[in-house]
């Protein structure tokens, strides 16, 4: 909460009661951060989500893990109707494949964990490719 006259949720780590009924998860835990705007707005700077998935109280098991972190934002910019026609959209910076590591270190949002920086295999890589990836490019 922020220290003024106003009241406004500045970050939010929520998850499930252990007695909840939901089916093949575990656990669940949402992390949400917030950022003042040109003094004018909160927005969404982080997203987080991880889930403990069981196929049955003993069976197989698997994290799944979403990250998402917000910058460089635009408003009052006037779009086409084409970008709100549906949520498959991808935005991706030209090249952005052809990139080396040293430009993932000097441009990502926030360091890589151990865990993801031990993840050697490009067959990996391109499975965690398969799902809907939003990669907004800097403004130059």
């Amino acid at each position: 909460m922020t220290n003024d006259k106003h009241y406004s949720v500045i970050k939010v780590e929520m998850g499930i009661a252990n007695e909840i009924n939901l089916n093949f998860v575990s656990d669940l835990h949402i992390s949400q951060e917030f950022d003042f705007i040109n003094n004018k707005c909160w927005i969404l700077k982080k997203d987080e989500l991880i889930i403990d998935f069981n196929i049955g109280k003993k069976g197989a098991g698997m994290f799944g893990k979403r990250s998402v972190y917000y910058d460089n934002y635009v408003f009052n910019k006037k779009r086409g109707d084409t970008i709100y026609s549906g949520i498959e959209k991808t935005i991706r910076e030209n090249n952005y494949d052809k990139k080396d590591n040293n430009y993932w270190e000097e441009n990502r949002l926030t360091k890589l964990t151990d865990q993801e920086q031990n993840v050697k295999s490009k067959m990996y890589i391109k499975w965690l490719t398969a799902y809907k990836i939003f990669r907004l490019s800097k403004e130059q």
